[in-house]
């Protein structure tokens, strides 16, 4: 016990590392881009257009009224494949290292997000980061295609997910590359029939027996960590460096009938600059799966989904589903203008199943693709790519990372 305690106080001195795990309370959470970032490069492409003259800038007006007011306007999704929305986060109080804000986001496709969160660091200790959360979010057209590769791309359908979550996170820096997030909240959501009335809804495509959950409501509390050694530059854009995550979540269902079940994790990262011009090699490994060991099925919308702007990019979002699920990525990114604009070409493979067991190399999911990345200080703010797919051509359009 002394031992640990001795072990335990060197951790304690050491600096935190930034917050790079993803956070627990919105798993699925797209992330959204600095729309106050492109104003502020659209305004210098203006002053450069219009020189001297004597007219203002529109875009730098706009911009510095959001600044008076702590507002940070937003441009992105709620999940990916919502549409592109607009949202902002205004912060209404600040003292030190402690502050409360509260954000909102609406798309094109009717999806909304309303969030208000305390972060605080505990103690004036940089290796304690706390942040608590209340959440609720309208996913209002979710794609559902069936479990597993076999799915068809004509059984297409479309439901609806409601979710309201409050809950904490703790962020302990254990070394300056090793930390350990740890939190739990407590949820309530239920999927019902989508808005996008030209697609069926799951239960009438593959009937009420099929949809485990499909039409009711669940309450769940969950806990969670996340353990993670990051040597990457930049988190957001790495250009080298590595990441090693592996992260677990009990679902304890607080309602008569709401199964319990484990969700398992782990996440591989590495990038790799070349020799020469600036370009480099980045790859990507993920592995999820789920526990419930019993008979009983797990809510459908519980499931990890495959497709989209950030896994098989040549497939529409949540194409594949399945209980577990297995993806890896490989990105070749030059410069074309250091540190403003990247060249990229990508490939992707991987599988969704209903178990592990029914995995076979050679009945993986392939696409590929290219593309170009709008940045600043190593920041993406704009992602334009196309890529290729056994069912087509997509054309994508993102303000965030592609993982």
């Amino acid at each position: 016990m002394k031992r640990l305690l001795c072990v335990l106080a060197v951790l304690f001195l050491v600096e935190a590392p930034a917050a790079r795990a993803q956070s627990l309370l919105a798993e699925a959470d797209e992330g959204r881009g600095d729309l106050g970032e492109l104003l502020r490069l659209s305004g210098t492409f203006w002053s450069r257009l219009l020189g001297d003259r004597p007219e203002g800038n529109p875009f730098e007006s706009l911009d510095e009224g959001f600044r008076r007011y702590d507002v940070t306007p937003e441009i992105g999704g709620v999940v990916s494949g919502s549409g592109i929305g607009l949202g902002f986060t205004h912060t209404l109080w600040h003292e030190g290292q402690r502050a409360v804000r509260w954000s909102a986001l609406a798309t094109s496709e009717g999806y909304f997000q309303l969030a208000l969160v305390h972060e605080t660091v505990l103690k004036g200790n940089e290796r304690f980061r706390l942040r608590t959360s209340l959440l609720h979010r309208d996913l209002a057209q979710e794609d559902f295609f069936g479990l597993g590769l076999e799915s068809e791309r004509l059984d297409r359908t479309d439901y609806s997910l409601r979710e309201t979550a409050v809950g904490s996170e703790l962020d302990v820096g254990l070394s300056r590359t090793v930390g350990l997030r740890i939190g739990g909240d407590v949820r309530r959501l239920g999927a019902r029939s989508g808005e996008n009335r030209a697609l069926p809804s799951p239960e009438i495509r593959f009937g009420p027996a099929a949809i485990a959950g499909y039409g009711d409501d669940f309450a769940y509390a969950t806990i969670g960590a996340a353990l993670f050694w990051d040597t990457r530059d930049e988190p957001e854009y790495p250009r080298r460096g590595s990441l090693i995550q592996g992260d677990l979540r009990q679902f304890i269902g607080l309602g008569t009938g709401d199964p319990g079940f484990r969700r398992f994790g782990v996440e591989l990262q590495n990038a790799l600059p070349l020799p020469g011009h600036d370009h480099g090699l980045v790859t990507r490994f993920r592995a999820d799966w789920l526990d419930h060991g019993s008979e009983t099925e797990i809510p459908f919308f519980f499931t990890r989904g495959l497709g989209g702007s950030h896994s098989l990019r040549g497939f529409p979002l949540n194409r594949f589903r399945g209980e577990d699920l297995v993806l890896a990525t490989v990105e070749y990114r030059s410069a074309i203008l250091p540190g403003k604009l990247d060249a990229v070409v990508f490939w992707d493979t991987g599988g969704a199943y209903r178990s592990f067991s029914d995995m076979r190399l050679g009945g993986l999911e392939h696409s590929f693709g290219a593309g170009i990345r709008v940045l600043r200080r190593d920041r993406i703010l704009l992602r334009l790519e196309v890529a290729q797919g056994s069912e087509g051509l997509r054309f994508l359009v993102s303000f965030s990372k592609p993982f």
